[in-house]
């Protein structure tokens, strides 16, 4: 992955050469992000108003990264 992304492909580029949905991976990516914003939430690291923003913020974030070569 890390090569192919150095080469200019862009995550749905490696997906759709591996015959994979992107969908699916921007919805493995938002699990991820958001589970690991839970736990920020959890450990009180972020509040909870922290907490919407952020994950509000995710779903265009992870596009972004997904489509960016």
């Amino acid at each position: 992955m890390y090569t192919a992304q150095v080469n200019g492909f862009s995550l749905a580029d490696i997906a759709r050469a591996n015959q994979v949905d992107v969908q699916k991976v921007i919805e493995l990516q938002l699990a991820e992000l958001t589970e690991q914003l839970q736990l920020r939430l959890f450990n009180g690291s972020i509040t909870p108003e922290q907490y919407l923003a952020q994950r509000a913020e995710l779903p265009e974030i992870i596009s972004k990264s997904v489509y960016a070569m």
